[in-house]
């Protein structure tokens, strides 16, 4: 496969259903390009898979790309260029889109919602789908929003493609069986369709007034629940844990990071990573950078792993209001991850910016327990404090981490990020919006993502 993708071959991207592969590569044949093979590396697994003719060996490949919760990962590849005008041709009967495999893929994007009502939440979920975002995940802070395994065990049957599971868990409400054993029960009624995403904890645990977990605690959580879903058994914290029902199963663990060590351990450890350091293009190579090195100490690189980045976005099309509560940070814009803390700061603002921002915390009232909420007079508090210290810039602009701005600005933000490394994108949900979730994601989806390419 290594040799196949060194050459200047062409490329259909496969989309789903399944069913319709015969009539995808019908076309692929009466443009003149004949296939060699098709093969395909699904995030977060470790091996392609990889396929000849015949068409139902194809169809097989696809099918389990589906069941994988894969929407356009699978490549057909071919020895001649297909005629321009197929070439450019993406109406359903092709389902996909002829290209080079020098080009980029297209970027994937998911969502992180709150888990409010189950009636709300299964609504944004379906509505998440349907508009084609690629992944989702349910947040995990149990004393701002509802549990969220309870939740999940609600509305994830609702969901027919994308994978889901808690984003982003930690490693101190829960007991490594504990996690494990959710994992596996909800992999149960979608196979191969969940994830977890975990971190050192934020507001799960500040609410709980608990320290965030060290990262050798973070390893060794992650290590052992990956031993229980695999080998039914670990050894944690001294003790022997065994997990006997689940059977060998690999489920995907994304490592949530954003200084330097965490992203060394996340390439080091996760299947995937989550990065929370925002798409511009000079924050995205630096922390590729740390997430290869990290990988490279497992025998990988970070070509081997699903890196997602992690982001806040609002277009101007969601409203007046929306913009002005752009910078929703309620606190969370001091401490290490943008400056300050014990930890060194991957991307340290200048000092007298978070001296402001400090300010900007008190005089505001917040600080990052409370970070998410959807209290509107917490939320203007804080963004009319953001004006008066005069930070709004380096909260927003171009080398902020949020993407902000018209639908073309915000397109071009995340074309440039993809152009430096951030293909994959997940967006974190404003507040603000709860309890009309759907709203903003339809909206962020046809004014901002579909225009992506």
């Amino acid at each position: 496969m290594e040799r196949l993708l060194e050459r200047q071959v062409d490329a259909l991207l496969v989309y789903r259903p399944p069913a319709e592969i015969d009539d995808c590569l019908r076309l692929y044949a009466e443009a003149g390009a004949p296939v060699i093979s098709v093969f395909a590396k699904p995030r977060g697994v470790r091996l392609p898979l990889v396929t000849n003719h015949p068409v139902e060996a194809i169809r097989r490949a696809v099918d389990r790309l589906d069941r994988l919760g894969q929407r356009s990962m699978c490549h057909v590849a071919t020895t001649a260029r297909p005629p321009s005008s197929l070439a450019t041709d993406t109406s359903p009967r092709c389902f996909g889109t002829f290209m080079r495999l020098s080009r980029e893929l297209p970027m994937r994007f998911g969502a992180n919602l709150r888990p409010g009502h189950p009636d709300q939440l299964r609504d944004w979920l379906v509505t998440a789908e349907q508009l084609g975002f690629d992944a989702l995940g349910v947040s995990d802070t149990q004393s701002l929003y509802r549990e969220t395994w309870t939740a999940l065990g609600l509305v994830s049957a609702a969901l027919e493609r994308v994978p889901i599971g808690p984003w982003i868990s930690n490693p101190l409400t829960r007991h490594p069986a504990v996690m494990a054993s959710a994992l596996a029960t909800l992999d149960d009624v979608r196979p191969g369709r969940v994830h977890l995403g975990i971190g050192t904890g934020d507001s799960a645990v500040l609410n709980l007034g608990l320290p965030p977990a060290r990262l050798d605690d973070l390893r060794a959580y992650v290590v052992a629940v990956r031993s229980l879903l695999e080998e039914g058994r670990a050894e944690y914290r001294g003790e022997t844990s065994l997990l006997s029902w689940a059977g060998p199963r690999q489920i995907p663990i994304y490592l949530a990071a954003h200084g330097a060590r965490s992203l060394e351990l996340a390439g080091e450890l996760g299947d995937g990573v989550v990065a929370g350091t925002g798409i511009a293009p000079e924050r995205v190579e630096r922390v590729l950078s740390l997430i290869d090195a990290g990988a490279r100490r497992s025998g990988r690189t970070v070509d081997d792993l699903d890196v997602w980045f992690f982001t806040k976005a609002v277009v101007s099309t969601l409203g007046a209001e929306a913009l002005e509560l752009a910078p929703l940070g309620t606190g969370r814009h001091v401490g290490a991850r943008h400056g300050g803390g014990k930890a060194e700061p991957l991307f340290p603002l200048p000092a007298e910016v978070h001296e402001r921002l400090e300010q900007v915390a008190l005089a505001a009232g917040t600080d990052v327990s409370q970070h998410g909420t959807a209290d509107r007079t917490v939320l203007h508090r804080y963004a009319q404090a953001v004006r008066d210290a005069g930070v709004r810039e380096h909260l927003l602009g171009s080398g902020a981490s949020a993407v902000v701005g018209t639908p073309e600005e915000c397109v071009e933000r995340l074309r440039a990020g993809a152009r430096a490394g951030a293909e994959n994108v997940w967006f974190h949900m404003p507040g603000y919006f709860d309890p009309n979730y759907s709203e903003y994601l339809t909206t962020m989806w046809n004014d901002v993502l579909s225009q992506v390419d």
